[in-house]
């Protein structure tokens, strides 16, 4: 597909796909998929906190109205919040949001009437109707309304998680400076806790700047600094989360997911003892999981293909390494400040140490080139081939679907198993594509 990546649609602000008339156009064309689908023309819209976000939303409402969509605008709201307030009666759902990028991306991404992101075959439908081009005006004339997102969401999730908590936890929530600034907060009040905020004071560009979930150690130092018993941090549209508790340690969806399928089992809630992972989930992980008689299935990266193979399993719990977490029954796709929540009920009850796990040492690595087709050469795949007989751990080598970048992971009982290993990927990818260079 040439317009959807891993997770909708995505690209530099004002570039591409997000230039003004394309993003009318793709709004045009999700309201035919609309009409053809059948479903009600109503559409609730949500953003993150990005400059360019209004802009954007203005565009997509102005081509979904030309096809008689009436638009509901829920101004900055998360993702996870939009696909549920969706189920409670709309015809779809779009989130205008690059999630953990920096602000200068942006991007929009699709939920169908169940609140779900639309499948491959219907993102195939909506841009084969976007490259097919459109008559010069529609005019069906949908019409626009606001709603209180936050409230909405606020007062459905009270009444479909019932949690209850005998400890009031002094926790840290870092906002990331995006959509869960003034959700998250409110939400973990309604539920008892002591609440530090941080990272909530949006500005348009600050958006997951040396914060938020992929910069973990701001949330760790904030623990440490607030004396606090836990710590939160969100991306920038809130459908992931990382964790930092009291003891110094920074702990994934991995570790996330253990505590989590921990606590449903001995609540008898884990169905089929099955936990939904990616390939990027650590084996020391899976072996935990093992132990107790809990299988691991994989799936490729990417939430939606996680909850698909939920769907397929009738799995609870399910998600990936970077903290998409779903739990299957209030919610149909990650929810950050809700996992955070099961979190705690889950902690209260096991013990911070039941999401402890013998981790594989494991080593990621971005590196830009002009051509990722290199990486789908005979000759770079037997190369992998041939590595994979020499250690005993997992390579993972894969494109980004936003950028000309190349994700490498490679896992191994050893570290320097491990540093050699991706050391002599890069340089058999450099002698195929001389203008790598290496990120991150």
């Amino acid at each position: 597909m040439k317009l959807f990546g891993t997770d909708g649609v995505r690209d530099v602000a004002h570039e591409g796909y997000m230039k003004p008339e394309n993003v009318f156009k793709l709004g045009r064309a999700y309201g035919k998929f609309l009409a053809k689908s059948g479903v009600k023309m109503q559409v609730l819209v949500g953003r993150d906190t990005r400059e360019s976000g209004e802009e954007i939303e203005s565009a997509l409402t102005e081509g979904m109205l030309a096809e008689g969509v009436d638009v509901y605008r829920a101004g900055i709201l998360t993702t996870p919040a939009v696909s549920l307030l969706v189920r409670e009666g709309f015809g779809g759902g779009v989130v205008i949001s690059a999630s953990h990028n920096p602000f200068f991306y942006n991007g929009i991404k699709f939920f169908s009437d169940n609140g779900e992101k639309l499948p491959e075959n219907e993102e195939e439908e909506i841009e084969r109707i976007f490259f097919e081009g459109f008559e010069r005006s529609a005019s069906k004339g949908g019409v626009q309304r606001k709603v209180d997102g936050v409230s909405e969401y606020l007062e459905l999730v009270k009444k479909k998680v019932p949690l209850g908590f005998s400890t009031r936890y002094r926790v840290v929530l870092d906002c990331a400076n995006g959509a869960t600034f003034e959700i998250a907060p409110a939400l973990l009040r309604e539920y008892g806790m002591e609440v530090v905020a941080v990272s909530i004071e949006p500005d348009g560009k600050n958006i997951n700047d040396g914060c938020g979930s992929t910069v973990p150690l701001f949330v760790l130092n904030s623990v440490k600094e607030r004396k606090a018993d836990i710590g939160f941090a969100f991306d920038g549209d809130g459908d992931r989360i990382v964790i930092a508790d009291r003891y110094g340690n920074v702990l994934d969806g991995d570790n996330i997911m253990l505590l989590l399928a921990r606590y449903f089992d001995i609540l008898g809630e884990l169905r089929n003892r099955m936990v939904v992972g990616t390939v990027m989930s650590n084996m020391g992980f899976e072996n935990a999981l093992e132990r107790e008689n809990i299988i691991l299935e994989r799936v490729k990266v990417g939430d939606k293909y996680v909850w698909a193979k939920m769907k397929e399993k009738n799995a609870l719990l399910g998600g990936e390494q970077s903290g998409h977490i779903i739990i299957n029954g209030p919610v149909v796709t990650g929810d950050g400040v809700l996992t955070g929540l099961y979190f705690l009920v889950a902690m209260e009850k096991m013990g911070l140490e039941a999401a402890y796990f013998d981790r594989y040492p494991q080593k990621l690595l971005n590196i830009t080139v002009e051509n990722k087709e290199v990486i789908k050469s005979e000759e770079f795949s037997g190369y992998i081939l041939r590595l994979l007989d020499r250690i005993s751990g997992r390579i993972l080598i894969r494109p980004s679907g936003t950028e000309p970048v190349v994700r490498i992971m490679v896992e191994d009982r050893s570290e320097a198993v491990v540093d050699e290993t991706i050391e002599e990927i890069v340089e058999k990818i450099k002698r195929l594509d001389s203008s790598v260079k290496v990120r991150s």
